[in-house]
């Protein structure tokens, strides 16, 4: 009598546990309240034209020069209707069935190139690659002398999914674009990318951007860039706020301005999108040049622009937003083997893969945004080529080859500054 009391008492325990294991994963997954937003006075002032240096060599830090035409935008008359998701939102397993992280899991396969990855910080590191989702998870106090304070959990494919073109996550979601798609799931560890909804588009979605309660996606089609702005505080639901229209740009949300660079003509302009039935728009001045060599892509994040140029160096355009912006530009010590930059908000990395026949070398030239100081050059030998770079605090900095995680002390000795390896393929380089 006493063994079949026991047992019963134990499978009461399974089930209470079950069941609040379940709540505990849908509640991630359950429309958040919604809030009602603080009235904000948004003044946006016009730009003032100031003396510029008379050479950014002998004083990097220059100011604003003459404003320039402000350029065309079309936005959307009116809002447009609400967008139901594609999928229908799905509950987090029961315990028995549960699509846990490391149940999931794996090595990343040998045949997927780590150089298209696409990276989203939600106090663990979410990467992707092709159909790939991986996360690098990190302890709270993060040490970087303990090992077991980064554990590369793995990936996770996604085989319905084209190749990933970008990432965002918040609050345990994570939203991936890929083809004409927005895919949101839930990364909760015990429900791990378990699918929350799906929102067409008519356009290759090629960017993503969180800002408070909304998303900003992004593509190209018939030559124009087309942004459709998308409400998330009654997910699973997503209703359509409106779209923008302009020439093709590279773009970047701050609050409610969303700014934007064209190459082409050298020229930065701010969009007040607070109100997507009346968008303002105004120049930022800037000693831009059409007519400059830019080596890679030019980097738009936040209120920051950087541009990496032939025969001028690593320029750094930050607070486009303020009545001035600061501006730093970094001469580099040579050109020829130089790929591209990479650009954070807070930092900028020049990236280098050289190699020939009897010898590789992987190298990158780290600053912080706004710091007038030299670059700093570190060697990634014996790993090769290194694609990727990203800050996760003000000293460490991961880098990714093919084959491993590589982690960077800034602080360290010069020679010394890989602090850590690890696999992301079950085995180092």
């Amino acid at each position: 009598m006493f063994r079949l009391r026991q047992s019963s008492i134990v499978c009461l325990v399974i089930v209470l546990l079950a069941g609040a294991l379940t709540a505990a994963c849908r509640s991630v997954a359950q429309p958040r309240p919604t809030e009602e937003p603080a009235a904000v006075a948004t003044t946006v002032p016009q730009p003032t034209a100031i003396a510029t240096p008379a050479s950014l060599a002998a004083a990097p830090t220059a100011r604003l020069a003459t404003p320039i035409a402000t350029s065309t935008v079309t936005a959307s008359a009116t809002p447009l209707p609400p967008q139901t998701p594609t999928a229908t939102p799905l509950p987090c397993p029961t315990p028995l069935f549960m699509l846990h992280l490391y149940d999931r899991a794996r090595p990343l396969p040998l045949d997927v190139s780590m150089q298209r990855a696409h990276f989203a910080d939600d106090g663990q590191l979410f990467v992707t690659v092709e159909n790939w989702v991986g996360v690098v998870l990190m302890t709270e106090q993060f040490d970087v002398t303990d090992p077991g304070a980064i554990d590369v959990a793995g990936f996770v494919q996604l085989p319905d999914l084209p190749p990933i073109n970008d990432i965002a996550a918040r609050d345990n979601l994570v939203f991936v674009s890929a083809g004409s798609s927005v895919l949101v799931v839930n990364a909760a560890h015990a429900c791990w990318l378990t699918p929350i909804a799906t929102v067409e588009f008519p356009f290759t979605v090629q960017s993503i951007e969180l800002e408070e309660d909304r998303l900003y996606v992004g593509g190209i089609a018939d030559e124009q860039l087309h942004i459709e702005v998308l409400n998330l505080s009654t997910l699973p639901i997503i209703d359509r706020l409106g779209n923008l229209t302009l020439d093709p740009v590279i773009w970047s949300v701050v609050g409610e301005p969303l700014l934007t660079y064209d190459e082409r003509s050298a020229t930065v302009t701010v969009l007040d999108v607070s109100n997507l039935e009346a968008v303002t728009t105004r120049p930022v001045a800037l000693p831009l040049e059409p007519a400059w060599q830019s080596i890679g892509e030019p980097q738009l994040v936040d209120d920051a622009l950087s541009l990496l140029v032939w025969d001028k160096g690593l320029g750094s355009f930050s607070g486009l937003l303020e009545p001035e912006a600061t501006i730093v530009w970094h001469e580099m010590p040579y050109y020829f083997p130089l790929e591209n930059h990479t650009a954070q908000k807070d930092a900028l990395f020049v990236i280098s893969n050289w190699g020939d026949a009897g010898s590789n070398s992987s190298s990158v030239w780290v600053t912080k945004r706004d710091n007038q100081d030299a670059l700093m050059e570190i060697s990634l030998y014996p790993h090769f080529p290194v694609y990727h770079y990203y800050a996760i605090s003000d000293d460490i900095v991961f880098a990714f080859s093919d084959y491993s995680l590589i982690v960077i002390d800034l602080t360290a000795p010069v020679g010394q500054e890989i602090v850590r390896t690890y696999p992301l393929r079950g085995r180092l380089d």
